[in-house]
């Protein structure tokens, strides 16, 4: 058995690097061949949830027809937020990266559509291959990043059919259970996830980004392509004047000015607030009854708590609200914008 292991694990490298062996692909001909939207299967993953969701595979908006915009639901059972990721490259892509449409609507329709770069942009990155797609994050260059999750696309009618059989079998059927149950258990771990970074994940990286200069050198050499690059660096700066535009006149607008003008008055008003005020602090470890001086009020105050009250009045306290000793605790005007302690 552990020989057969052996050989299984030699073949299951030596197919892998022979197909790394061949022409690499960029991540949208991978996508454009062999992924579509669906539920993909949790390998392994740091997070416990069963399935992902691809949820759409749209044209990318900035390059109709040579890339893609992928929607993605990291956790369709437990929130309905949806993730876009788009192409790393112009040319080839190596992978593709989580981020978003810059501008609104508006901007959108005048000037285009332009992906958001720099941070955030580009930490958390999806790489589409074979039959698994790699989620990483953390990523500062292709040798650093975290891999926290690998999915699979859910079984082909093929296999659906024939584990439909399988529950037919009775006993069988039982102990087909505990081996799955044992299989998912093996491949749940960190220990999936370096085996498939080390065997996979990592050759391709390697073989993509190299591949990725030397494409872009030669593609971009045709004026074609000179032109497309230079009119999507024209798209980014025509909607950062447009955002930065939007922005300063929002900051000149008369509902932002009283806003500004509000938000001063009320920190004002809260500043005098507490010069006026002083804050008493209960550490006796048990309730005490405060009382304005003159007043037959009390407020209880419990054990560890505070409370703030005008510090321009005399304040005395007892453990019990309804007798008659009370003991001083502050004077008037003793520490305006301060606090007092009673122990």
């Amino acid at each position: 058995m552990k020989i057969l292991k052996a050989i299984v694990l030699v073949l299951g490298v030596f197919f892998t690097q022979m197909l790394l062996g061949q022409d690499v692909k960029n991540q949208s001909d991978i996508i454009r061949s062999s992924f579509s939207p669906g539920k993909y299967t949790v390998v392994s993953s740091f997070y416990e949830t069963k399935e992902m969701i691809i949820d759409d595979i749209l044209l990318d908006k900035n390059q109709p027809n040579e890339h893609f915009e992928v929607i993605f639901q990291q956790f369709p059972n437990e929130s309905t937020k949806k993730d876009q990721y788009f192409p790393d490259n112009i040319a080839f892509p190596a992978t593709y990266i989580e981020s978003a449409y810059e501008g609104d609507e508006k901007d959108q329709k005048e000037i285009g559509y332009v992906i958001r770069k720099g941070r955030p942009a580009g930490k958390k990155r999806m790489v589409f291959l074979n039959e698994y797609i790699f989620l990483l994050d953390s990523w500062e260059n292709k040798d650093s990043y975290s891999l926290n999750t690998v999915l699979k696309l859910e079984g082909t009618k093929e296999e659906n059919d024939s584990k439909k059989k399988k529950k037919k079998g009775g006993f069988g059927s039982f102990l087909n259970k505990i081996k799955e149950a044992k299989v998912k258990q093996k491949n749940g771990g960190n220990d999936t996830r370096e085996k498939l970074k080390k065997e996979i994940l990592q050759p391709y990286l390697d073989k993509a980004f190299e591949k990725q200069k030397t494409y872009y050198a030669q593609w971009i050499k045709n004026p074609d392509h000179a032109k497309l690059e230079q009119y999507l660096k024209d798209l980014e700066k025509l909607m950062d004047l447009s955002i930065r535009n939007q922005n300063e006149k929002i900051k000149n607008s008369p509902e932002y000015k009283r806003m500004k003008a509000m938000h001063a008055y009320l920190d004002g008003k809260a500043a005098n607030e507490s010069k006026g005020q002083v804050t008493i602090y209960n550490k006796t470890g048990k309730d005490i009854y405060l009382f304005e001086e003159g007043s037959g009020n009390s407020s209880r105050i419990t054990p560890n708590s505070r409370i703030s009250v005008n510090c321009s009045k005399n304040y005395y306290y007892n453990f019990n609200p309804n007798s008659s000793y009370n003991t001083q605790c502050y004077s008037a005007n003793g520490a305006c914008g301060s606090s007092v302690t009673v122990q």
